[in-house]
């Protein structure tokens, strides 16, 4: 994550609302961001494999009959967590998401063309507003007790774990 002191507040809009679609009634699509959209046949260049590229699908969202998209992990997450040790899936890349590193901070990998971080938070923000303006509800599937940090027995202390491991996990003293 970043903080960004100096671009403009995003701009909503003065019409801006969100969809409240009664919970009986919604039709929900769960997606992987870049999943979604990074293959060539997308035809989205750039925009592939990013918020703004499943933005861009909103109309095939709305002919599937969707008016919810429940996002797999957009927060900062280990996408190399495979790698770290031995194991039978160390070949693969983790796409799902429940690797987190900062649940406050939309996955910069996400953003359109390289981005990095300043504009995967306005790109963020931006595919929210066009989803809604479509009356599409943004769901986040968000795993609080999955983080990239490993257990006790394989600590990987780059967040929560390296700020205070007692404050944000139950430890086992014994």
């Amino acid at each position: 994550g970043t903080f960004d002191y100096d671009s403009p507040e995003f701009d909503w809009g003065a019409d801006y609302k969100k969809p409240n679609i009664p919970f009986k009634d919604l039709i929900v699509y769960e997606v992987a961001v870049r999943g979604f959209t990074e293959h060539h046949s997308s035809e989205l260049g750039d925009q592939a494999g990013s918020y703004l590229g499943l933005a861009s699908k909103i109309e095939h969202l709305k002919i599937l009959g969707v008016n919810a998209v429940e996002l797999l992990p957009v927060h900062e997450f280990d996408e190399m967590e495979f790698q770290r040790s031995s194991n039978p899936r160390e070949h693969m890349v983790n796409t799902w998401g429940y690797s987190t590193i900062n649940f406050f901070a939309p996955m910069t990998r996400f953003a359109a063309a390289g981005g990095g971080a300043v504009a995967a938070r306005t790109e963020f923000k931006q595919m929210v507003k066009q989803l809604h303006a479509s009356n599409i509800e943004v769901i986040l599937d968000v795993v609080y007790n999955h983080t990239a940090e490993g257990g006790d027995d394989d600590p990987y202390p780059i967040s929560f774990r390296g700020l205070d491991n007692k404050v944000y996990y139950m430890v086992d003293t014994d």
